[in-house]
This record gives C-alpha cells, sequence and structure tokens, in this order.
C-alpha cells in the first residue's frame, strides 16, 4: 500500500506524550499515530453510519411516510385511483423506502409489498380502466393488514415515553 508523508506541527507536550505512548505498547511513534489516526478515522466514518441509521430511524416521522399513510387509509375507504401515473410513481418510491429502511418490523415490510405490487400493477395497466385498488379489499390475499400498522404506529408512540 502506497502511503504519504503527513508534517504537522504539534505542542511538545502532546509530542512528549505520544513518545510515551508508543514507548509504552512498544510501537515505533509512526505507527502509534497512524493507529491513532486510523481508529478517528474509522470512528468519524461510523458516526457517519449512525447518522444514516438515525435517518432512517426518523422516516416514519417523515411527510413521505405520513401521507403514504394517510393516502392508504383513503384508498381502504375509496380504491378507485382517481390519481396521476405520476402519483402512483411517487408513491411507489416511498413504498420503497419502507420496504428497505431497517427501522420498519418485516411482517410490516411484507404488507407493504402488498401496496408495492398493487401500485406497480396500476402504473402498468394505467388508462386500461382497470383502476382498483386490490390492496385495500377486504378479505383478499392481497389485502393490506391495517392492523399490523396500527400496532407499529401505537408501539412507536409510546417508545419514547417517560414514566414517573
Amino acid at each position: 500500500m502506497k502511503s504519504d508523508t503527513l508534517n504537522v506541527r504539534i505542542p511538545r507536550k502532546l509530542r512528549d506524550t505520544l513518545i510515551n505512548d508508543s514507548d509504552q505498547k512498544g510501537i515505533s511513534l509512526s505507527d502509534n499515530v497512524r493507529d491513532i489516526l486510523t481508529t478517528y478515522s474509522e470512528e468519524l466514518q461510523s458516526e457517519e453510519v449512525d447518522n444514516q441509521t438515525l435517518f432512517d430511524n426518523n422516516f416514519p416521522n417523515s411527510n413521505e411516510f405520513i401521507y403514504l399513510i394517510s393516502w392508504m387509509y383513503e384508498k381502504s375507504r375509496d380504491p378507485i385511483n382517481w390519481g396521476l401515473k405520476n402519483d402512483l410513481k411517487d408513491l411507489k418510491k416511498i413504498v420503497l423506502e419502507v420496504i428497505k429502511n431497517n427501522c420498519f418490523p418485516n411482517d410490516l415490510k411484507l404488507e407493504f409489498e402488498k401496496v408495492l405490487l398493487d401500485i406497480l400493477r396500476l402504473i402498468n395497466e394505467f388508462g386500461t380502466g382497470n383502476n382498483q385498488f386490490r390492496f385495500c379489499e377486504l378479505c383478499s390475499n392481497d389485502a393490506f393488514d391495517y392492523v399490523i400498522l396500527r400496532d407499529y404506529i401505537n408501539n412507536r408512540a409510546f417508545e419514547n415515553r417517560i414514566y414517573l
């Protein structure tokens, strides 16, 4: 592995501390500084992953997710698609975000896969007169289980509750 030289000025006290630390570890000063910088760099990358996880975990509170579940509940009362093809494509993107997001339980992701398949079907059949969603039909194998969604929302609402 090719490496570069980095010259930096540091306070004498820090240099002495690094030298003592290197001697105690039985490694060269260069190896010690390299190890420290590598560890620091890995921690920074880990923080970036944690921030992405925070973003992922915040998705259930996003406007997109709230829009999606509002739309789904509306479809349970009126399963006809009155929207545009682009509306369906936007909903498809949101459903895909739910499915790939790690903060949702697998049983809920499976339910959203039913919605995704139904949206894809309607996108492909757009303009043919077949504009009824099946995921919201009761007593159907393709029906979305709203109880799983309701339970997820209820459990999440009490996740951060503080009991005194």
